[in-house]
C-alpha cells in the first residue's frame, strides 16, 4: 500500500507505446550543478514508480542502471516535440541569479524520438 493506492506487480515488464507530437510557443529548459541536489529527489521519486526487478539475485550482482538508462527499454514509438523558441541555460551559480548562465537559443526547433533514436 503506498500512500493509500494498492499497486500490484507482474512479472510482465512495464511497456508504454506513444505516437505524440507535442507543439508550444516556447520551452525554456534549465541544468547546473545547483540544481543536482533537486534532481537526486526527483530521482527517487521516479524510482518508485519504477517495477521491481524480476530477479533479485541478479539485480544484486549487477550495478544498477538509473531510471533514464531504462526509459529506452519501456518506451516505444515516436514523439516529436516542435517549439518556436527554446531556450537552454547552464546555471552557473543559482537558480534565483538564472541571469549567470550561458543561454543558448534556438528559433524553430522540431525534437524527434523514435525506439532508441533521438534527433533534433
Amino acid at each position: 500500500d503506498l500512500c493509500g493506492v494498492a499497486i500490484s506487480f507482474t512479472g510482465i515488464p512495464t511497456k508504454i507505446y506513444v505516437d505524440m507530437n507535442l507543439t508550444m510557443s516556447i520551452l525554456e529548459l534549465n541544468y547546473g550543478q545547483c540544481m543536482l541536489p533537486h534532481m537526486v529527489m526527483f530521482n527517487k521519486v521516479v524510482e518508485r514508480l519504477m517495477p521491481p526487478p524480476s530477479d533479485p539475485l541478479a539485480a544484486r550482482l549487477q550495478p544498477k542502471l538509473g531510471w533514464w538508462d531504462n526509459v529506452r527499454y519501456w518506451v516505444h514509438g515516436r514523439a516529436n516535440l516542435t517549439t518556436d523558441v527554446l531556450i537552454f541555460r547552464h546555471l552557473l551559480d543559482n537558480v534565483e541569479n538564472h541571469g549567470w548562465s550561458v543561454m543558448v537559443r534556438s528559433e524553430s526547433t522540431r525534437l524527434m524520438y523514435s525506439t532508441s533514436t533521438f534527433s533534433i
